[in-house]
């Protein structure tokens, strides 16, 4: 656990691919159920319009996020930021905006120093593309 609060909620959603599918000779899919994680800080990094022909109206967003640990999370796992929770904290399926994990998570906790740098944590690049 890190040093900073995390107050915002978002829900994890892993994916993996195991095995291959016998009548396709595909790789597996398998989807984890939905966990409820915190995040120490979200910041929106662009959001761009691809005014081509072909995307008249594709809208990219990216948005980093900053994470205790980042070893939780892999690129194409699904993150929901703004869900509604049940008093429970569990999640009220169905609401937040859904994002996919862009690229490999870094891990800020690594260096010379473990006890000092496991404070800072990670950050994740979030995409959604509408």
């Amino acid at each position: 656990m890190g040093y900073f609060p995390s107050p915002h909620p978002v829900v994890h959603i892993a994916r993996r691919f195991t095995g291959t599918d016998p009548d396709t000779g595909n790789p597996q899919l398998v989807t984890d159920p939905p966990v409820v994680r915190w995040a120490q800080e979200l910041v929106q990094q662009n959001s761009s319009d691809d005014l081509n022909e072909e995307n008249l109206d594709r809208v990219e967003v990216t948005i980093q996020m900053a994470v205790d640990d980042p070893t939780f999370y892999c690129t194409d796992d699904q993150v929901i930021i703004n869900p509604q929770l049940n008093p429970d904290k569990t999640w009220v399926t169905g609401t937040g905006e859904a994002y996919w994990v862009d690229g490999t998570p870094d891990d800020n906790r690594q260096g010379p120093w473990p006890d000092l740098f496991k404070a800072f944590g990670g950050i994740l690049m979030l995409k959604r593309v509408t």
